[in-house]
């Protein structure tokens, strides 16, 4: 078995993993954003009532320009199945969504 040497195992203990700036963390957001909320195959994985539906989004910090941008490039029928607009469906309207 090999034996570690003490400044190998003290590097080690000492590591930390880069850290990402704000633009990075925000870049990885709004991705992780437009994967969850605009894909129309994504489902929420908890119970949740309308309100916190739309607090999870609202709290998103991500680009907003990008997430604009995707949305108008989407086609309105993609759009109408995605989480983001059943989250804003069902807290304006006070229903669940069915669809049209």
């Amino acid at each position: 078995m090999k034996k570690w040497k003490r400044e190998t195992i003290r590097r080690f203990e000492e590591w930390q993993p880069p850290k990402l700036s704000k633009r990075d963390i925000m870049t990885k957001d709004t991705i992780d954003f437009l994967e969850g909320y605009l894909d129309p195959a994504s489902e929420w994985a908890i119970e949740m009532t309308p309100q916190q539906k739309i607090n999870m989004i609202i709290v998103s910090d991500v680009d907003w320009e990008v997430v604009k941008k995707h949305i108008e490039d989407m086609p309105k029928e993609k759009f109408l199945h995605t989480l983001l607009w059943k989250a804003l469906f069902e807290y304006i309207s006070g229903g669940e969504y069915e669809g049209f």
